[in-house]
């Protein structure tokens, strides 16, 4: 038996929906909690998920940053100290409960992209992937991104308009310079 919470209210089984990218989930069960830690800045970080363990049955990505630990914010708490309290209370409980930020997939992304300091300025830096996964790999390349595809990418009606408003306004700067 397994309950996830998710933050604020509750929501049935299945894909939580991410509320400021913070998922809060309740697990519970028997054996290895299977969850593979990797550390990044000090912060402990899902690398991957055992299957056939207790968080294979649960809604846990890679990439999802442990931010809190039951009643535990884990903001000035080290890896190794998150590791152990994860460690003993799975060991003593069978049952912990983790808050989880969803972090961008290109985590450690160069500050220097210019597509990725675009979208951070519009606060769309989650979209990096989709956009690259368009094809867009330079700021020129935003010339043939039309409303559709951002819509497909899942990116809500008003950031859409906004984002795509802007990225016309980047693309005419492209397309009025005479190449040298």
């Amino acid at each position: 038996m397994f309950s996830q919470i998710i933050k604020p209210g509750k929501t049935s089984p299945g894909p939580p929906e991410f509320k400021k990218n913070i998922v809060e989930i309740e697990f519970e069960g028997d054996g290895p909690l299977g969850i593979r830690f990797i550390k990044k800045d000090d912060k402990a970080v899902v690398g991957s998920i055992t299957s056939n363990t207790v968080a294979s049955e649960y809604f846990v990505e890679e990439n999802m940053k442990v931010v809190g630990i039951e009643q535990y914010d884990c903001k000035f708490i080290s890896y190794k100290d998150i590791m152990d309290l994860i460690s003993s209370r799975w060991k003593i409980h069978s049952k912990i409960k983790i808050q989880f930020e969803k972090l961008p997939e290109d985590f450690n992304l160069d500050s220097n992209c210019p597509i990725f300091n675009f979208l951070k300025e519009n606060d769309s830096e989650k979209y990096y992937t989709k956009f690259k996964n368009l094809g867009a790999n330079t700021i020129s390349d935003f010339e043939f991104i039309e409303y559709s595809d951002l819509q497909n990418m899942g990116i809500p009606k008003d950031l859409c308009k906004r984002l795509f408003e802007n990225i016309k306004k980047i693309s005419q700067v492209f397309s009025e310079t005479d190449d040298v």
